[in-house]
């Protein structure tokens, strides 16, 4: 059996990293995708190769995974499900979203593992599970500051109202079309760096940061009740 899957990237609409404080956001998935090849193998190995990397990466379901490198996420997904998972898998993965660029690769290959690890081990896990899954393999596992919007938004897609507080859920709003152009700067962005250094104001009580991140909570609020 094999599956094959087309995960969303995501921008953000309104919230914009208050998701980390675990804040209400509005996000929308976009019409570029990562793509996700999978099957079962016979033992417990799994090999993931990237397309785009041109680079294989195996490992033993059940190891405790490598946090280094881009597929890293795979492997952290797998460690999650390890008590679910029959055996091992081989995963072929291509993204025609542009890794870095604030679109959420990480999060579409995250819960893309997750989603066709499910159909294709019949987990029957629901879209808030995998979300939460997913959230925990990067903020848990891999110790990324992230916070629940990524996840939410990918898993669900479409126009989403995105709770990321604990438990978190997602609303898929009413919205069939949202006409919207995405600019690449071309300018590199680590997105670990932008949330560490904004997880830190944020703890030190910086003003700027509080009075922005309150701004930002009415906004999304005011937006879904409207």
């Amino acid at each position: 059996m094999t599956v094959t899957l087309s995960i969303p990237g995501r921008i953000c609409l309104f919230g914009d990293k208050i998701d980390i404080a675990h804040k209400p956001v509005i996000a929308a998935a976009i019409d570029m995708f990562l793509h996700i090849s999978a099957s079962g193998s016979d033992g417990p190995e799994a090999a993931v190769f990237s397309r785009d990397l041109n680079h294989t990466e195996c490992f033993t379901v059940g190891e405790e995974p490598d946090t280094c490198g881009y597929l890293k996420y795979v492997q952290a997904a797998a460690w999650l499900l390890r008590e679910r998972l029959p055996g091992g898998f081989r995963m072929e993965v291509e993204s025609e979203i542009p890794i870095g660029a604030g679109l959420s690769t990480s999060a579409a290959l995250t819960v893309g593992v997750i989603m066709a690890l499910d159909e294709l081990f019949g987990l029957r896990m629901s879209r808030d599970e995998m979300a939460e899954t997913a959230y925990r393999a990067e903020h848990d596992v891999c110790g990324i500051s992230c916070g629940r919007m990524d996840q939410y938004a990918v898993a669900h897609g479409g126009v989403t109202f995105i709770t990321t507080g604990d438990p978190a859920s997602a609303e898929v709003l009413d919205i069939r079309e949202l006409p919207v152009v995405v600019g690449d700067s071309a300018e590199p962005r680590h997105a670990s760096d932008v949330l560490n250094r904004t997880r830190a104001r944020l703890e030190d009580g910086d003003s700027i940061v509080l009075d922005a991140f309150s701004y930002l909570t009415r906004s999304s609020t005011c937006i879904n009740i409207h």
